[in-house]
């Protein structure tokens, strides 16, 4: 046998021989991957269509909403206490006015000095005289519940000395149209969130049109009665006072989050057929390099026969 057989038998078989055999199983765990894959991809063609809307991001907006209107109550209050402080500063000035009327030119005039001459004192108000003399006149006043402080001179001219930052105000909401519905079931889920706002308190009817114009207008055919049963169960764990309220923040989450999950719902189903035919690719690719390799292999042992049957 020559050097060259010797070679060829020893080295450039086996070394044929392995490579062909690593890339086979390589291509076999591929197609496994790519199998996997491919059915764990069908959870994508039929994405979750659940619209889950928890009682406490609503809590969560509706304290948000209560909080800003509170703001906007807090900041007429300090602008009303605002002008309490203007018109007594007014009252201060007549009263100064009467001093010095009262008294020589070169008088001082003190806090005392403004109520012998008619000022009353409010205890909610912050008065104070920090020049007495006519001709450099400035009395003060803030309220305590305001956030400005003004200063009246000589002239009976006032203005502001000092600003607090106030709270920013909320922003109002906007109501619903109304619209008839007439499926039998969505009506009797209507009439059971309805029934949740007493008498007593609340107009029903108008409540039951508003809900009617949602169901109708705005929710999809497929989430309108999970819409209002998971709207009961919100509005059962709230006060009877704030249910109006947790109705319209809970309406408008599940209308986001019904948005959201349209929009992914689409955008799954397009990605599983790419993925799907990305997958498929990937096990085709398996099952050539398989049989490619696999057919080397053959083609390798025929010639090992066919060696040892010459000699």
């Amino acid at each position: 046998m020559s050097f060259a057989d010797k070679m060829e038998k020893k080295v450039f078989f086996k070394i044929v021989r392995w490579f062909a055999f690593i890339a086979s199983f390589i291509g076999f765990i591929t197609i496994i991957i790519g199998a996997v894959l491919f059915f764990q991809n069908f959870s994508n063609i039929f994405p979750s269509s659940e619209v889950k809307v928890e009682f406490s991001n609503v809590q969560s907006a509706v304290q948000s909403e209560e909080a800003k209107e509170k703001a906007a109550r807090d900041a007429a209050e300090i602008e009303e206490s605002n002008k309490i402080a203007i018109n007594y500063l007014k009252s201060a000035y007549t009263a100064a006015e009467s001093f010095f009327r009262s008294n020589p030119p070169q008088s001082v005039l003190s806090l005392e000095g403004l109520k012998t001459n008619g000022l009353i004192i409010d205890e909610n108000i912050v008065v104070s005289v920090p020049i007495g003399e006519i001709n450099g006149l400035r009395i003060t006043a803030n309220h305590k519940k305001g956030n400005k402080t003004y200063y009246v001179d000589v002239n009976g001219s006032i203005n502001e000395l000092e600003t607090i930052p106030s709270p920013t105000p909320a922003t109002p909401q906007t109501s619903s149209r109304t619209i008839d519905v007439k499926d039998s079931k969505i009506e009797t889920l209507i009439n059971e969130v309805v029934n949740e706002f007493p008498k007593d308190k609340y107009d029903q009817n108008k409540l039951k049109e508003i809900l009617r114009d949602v169901t109708k207008n705005e929710i999809k055919e497929d989430y309108k009665a999970q819409y209002l049963k998971d709207l009961k169960e919100v509005v059962k764990l709230v006060p009877v006072e704030k249910r109006p309220m947790y109705l319209n923040h809970f309406t408008s989450m599940f209308k986001e989050r019904l948005a959201e999950i349209l929009t992914n719902k689409e955008l799954k189903k397009l990605t599983a057929y790419t993925n799907f035919a990305i997958y498929a690719g990937t096990i085709l690719a398996g099952v050539l390099i398989i049989a490619l390799f696999g057919l080397i292999l053959v083609l390798l042992a025929i010639e090992r026969n066919t060696r040892k049957n010459e000699i």
